[in-house]
């Protein structure tokens, strides 16, 4: 990925919507770069400004906040911008990501009903044995009161 002043960086927040960052800074150092990026998203009176980086896995990812206003202080403006989510180049990229991601839990709760739903057939099972042997019991019990 190429990465410059001016260029555009894109990411969807789950609650916010697609978010659009624009770098304003690139720092180069022996260990890697980081990009100074601001969100063009933010309507909140000023632009959180974040540094972005590389990650272990070449995921364009969120390192800190930098500007002073919106960072441990007011965490309310930190959590759109901090989440695990990594940076893309276009909106297409950004969409993929996320119909992924959507994918991928969708899928969870989907597993998670499915065991839910087996749960309920073995306890509906249990429950209409049970219920077979309590009438058997009781036929048992009706015709050895009337034997007597």
């Amino acid at each position: 990925m190429e990465i410059a002043i001016g260029k555009k960086l894109y990411r969807y927040i789950s609650g916010g919507g697609m978010f659009e960052y624009a770098v304003f800074g690139v720092h180069d150092y022996d260990t890697g770069t980081e990009y100074a990026i601001r969100c063009e998203a933010c309507t909140h009176g000023y632009k959180c400004e974040l540094l972005v980086g590389f990650d272990d896995y070449k995921k364009l990812v969120f390192i800190r906040m930098l500007n002073h206003s919106c960072d441990e202080d007011h965490e309310d403006q930190r959590y759109w911008h901090a989440n695990s989510s990594e940076f893309f180049e276009t909106v297409h990229e950004a969409n993929i990501q996320l119909y992924e991601s959507l994918i991928a839990k969708n899928n969870d709760k989907l597993s998670e009903a499915r065991n839910r739903v087996n749960a309920l057939v073995k306890m509906n099972a249990d429950c209409e044995e049970a219920l077979k042997v309590a009438i058997e019991s009781s036929k048992e019990l009706t015709e050895t009161a009337k034997a007597k």
